[in-house]
């Protein structure tokens, strides 16, 4: 199913502001997303446990950005 055509048009906008005129931000708000995670210990040791941030890093990446920019 399709979205209405304001909402693809809203997506877009949104998308063209987050990446292009807010790129760096964008960037910043990933980095720290990295820091509060590891800032708990409990969750530092599982995901070191599970290599999920050492061995599929881009994987991890992913998933924190679209936590972060639902």
């Amino acid at each position: 199913m399709t979205p209405p055509t304001a909402l693809r048009q809203a997506e877009e906008i949104y998308r063209r502001m987050a990446f292009d005129t807010f790129a760096q931000d964008l960037k910043m708000g990933l980095n720290l997303g990295f820091c509060r995670t590891f800032a708990v210990p409990e969750i530092a040791r599982v995901l070191t446990a599970t290599g999920r941030m050492t061995r599929h890093t881009r994987v991890r990446a992913k998933a924190t950005g679209e936590l972060m920019y639902r």
